[in-house]
C-alpha cells in the first residue's frame, strides 16, 4: 500500500512470486488478490487470497489447480466473483489443449460456498473482465469467441447470480 504523496508504502503480501488482481473489499478493510504462493512449479496454479488490512493476515480462498483471473468483489461485499481458467496459455496465445475452459465462479468474501454459474470450453472462447451490476443480482462479461482474431470479436454478456447463503461480511476488528 502507498500513500498517495508516495511517502509511506507497506507491503502487503508476504509472498515473493507472482501476485496480481489486488482489488478492495466495498467497506475498505480487506483486499483480495491472485497469487501463486505455495504453485512452485505449477504454473497454472494461482489462487485467490485475502489480507485483512487491521492484522496484515493473509489467508488463502480458493485452492484448485486452475489460474484465477478478475476477481470482483459484490456491491454488498459478502461475496467475490472470479474466473478460472484450466491454464493461462489460452489467454496469451490462443493454444488450447483438450477439455481447456474458462468458467465463472462466485464464492462468499471467507471462500465458501463457491457456486459455478458458467463453464465455457475454450474452443468456444474465453471470459474476460467481470462487474457485478449494482445490486447484486447479476454478473457483466466480456466473451471473446476466439483469442487468436483478437478483441475485434469480443461481445458483453449478462449471467444472473442466484440467491446465495451469503456468510455476512461483520469484521470484529
Amino acid at each position: 500500500m502507498v500513500d498517495v504523496d508516495n511517502t509511506n508504502t507497506e507491503k502487503l503480501s508476504a509472498e515473493t512470486r507472482e501476485n496480481f488482481g489486488a482489488e478492495w473489499s466495498p467497506d475498505g478493510r480487506k483486499i483480495a488478490y491472485i497469487s501463486d504462493r505455495g504453485a512452485t512449479g505449477q504454473e497454472d496454479n494461482v489462487d485467490i487470497r485475502i489480507v485483512n488490512l487491521s492484522d496484515d493476515d493473509s489467508e488463502q480462498l480458493t485452492k484448485s489447480p486452475a489460474f484465477k483471473t478478475d476477481l470482483e468483489w459484490s456491491p454488498d461485499g459478502n461475496r467475490i466473483a472470479y474466473i478460472s481458467r484450466s491454464t493461462k496459455t489460452y489467454c496469451y496465445s490462443g493454444k488450447q489443449k483438450k477439455n481447456d475452459k474458462s468458467e465463472i465462479w462466485v464464492m462468499n468474501f471467507n471462500g465458501s460456498g463457491k457456486d459455478r454459474l458458467l463453464s465455457i470450453p475454450y474452443n468456444y472462447g474465453t471470459i474476460h473482465d467481470l462487474k457485478w451490476s449494482p445490486d447484486g443480482s447479476g454478473i457483466a462479461f466480456v466473451w471473446v469467441p476466439n483469442v487468436k482474431v483478437g478483441w475485434k470479436n469480443a461481445d458483453i454478456y449478462l449471467v444472473d447470480v442466484p440467491e446465495m447463503e451469503a456468510v455476512k461480511n461483520e469484521d470484529k476488528n
